[in-house]
């Protein structure tokens, strides 16, 4: 083989594992999306996972183009550093806020927590209403 041919293929190779971060970044934000709209605990959470392993492939196939290239890769690779650390904490908010969101939350959180209110509620007005309607009971003020 040539060296043309071994830098050809190298080079081929690298464009191939940048690709594959693409993939993977792409999947990770499919993923993030899908778990914004996703309405059940277990399907956030599947979601949620999916984007974090995602993520993380991203950045183990970014970690191995970074440690084999030149100097001047390793700058441009420096420079996207900043950029992929926003993304991740940005991506991390947004599937914490879409764990709080999901229906499913709401409705348990319905039922534990409003539903005995109201009933509170209701039980006190009752007996108030009740008081009221008392024969010889006085309107209140």
């Amino acid at each position: 083989m040539t060296e043309t041919q071994s830098t050809l293929i190298r080079w081929t190779n690298r464009l191939d594992l940048i690709g594959d971060v693409r993939t993977f970044f792409n999947r990770s934000i499919r993923a993030e999306k899908n778990a914004v709209m996703a309405s059940s605990d277990k399907d956030i959470a599947t979601h949620v996972e999916t984007a974090a392993n995602a993520r993380a492939e991203a950045l183990k196939v970014r970690d191995r183009l970074q440690a084999n290239a030149d100097e001047a890769g390793k700058r441009r690779w420096d420079v996207m550093a900043p950029k992929l650390a926003r993304f991740a904490t940005v991506q991390d908010q947004i599937l914490g806020f879409a764990k709080q969101n999901s229906s499913a939350r709401a409705f348990d959180l319905w039922t534990s927590e409003t539903n005995p209110r109201i009933a509170n509620i209701t039980a006190t007005t009752n007996a108030m209403l009740a008081d009221l309607v008392k024969p010889g009971s006085t309107p209140a003020a």
